[in-house]
């Protein structure tokens, strides 16, 4: 349900930021994006699960390494967003769209297989 309250967000919020453009209070977004990656839930137990493998394969001398990497990425990645959308404004409607899709389908997912695990 909180993916659907997301994905309802970024897609209301889409039609705003068009018309003021992609740039008009682009911190915040980004800032916003960064904060998620770095505290979802989903994505620290989903890393936590690859870790715990890779441990258990490498030993714990990849832990600092490990995390480093997950630190690195979620700033490259969200850095990379932020520079590619202040370049080519264009894409931001087409990013937002698809992005707000792709929440409402995960979360229609994880909803349903919620409800069907509940039976």
């Amino acid at each position: 349900v909180f993916m659907l309250y997301i994905a309802y967000s970024t897609l209301r919020r889409a039609r705003v930021k068009q018309a003021l453009g992609p740039t008009s209070g682009s911190r915040t977004p980004y800032l916003l994006g960064l904060t998620i990656g770095l505290t979802n839930p989903f994505q620290l137990a989903w890393w936590i699960a690859v870790g715990v493998g890779m441990i258990s394969t490498f030993g714990l001398s990849i832990v600092a390494g490990f995390f480093a990497g997950i630190i690195a990425w979620t700033l490259f990645f969200s850095t990379i967003l932020r520079e590619g959308l202040t370049r080519d404004h264009r894409i931001y409607p087409v990013l937002v769209y698809v992005s707000g899709g792709i929440l409402v389908l995960f979360g229609l997912w994880f909803l349903y297989s919620a409800i069907s695990s509940l039976a």
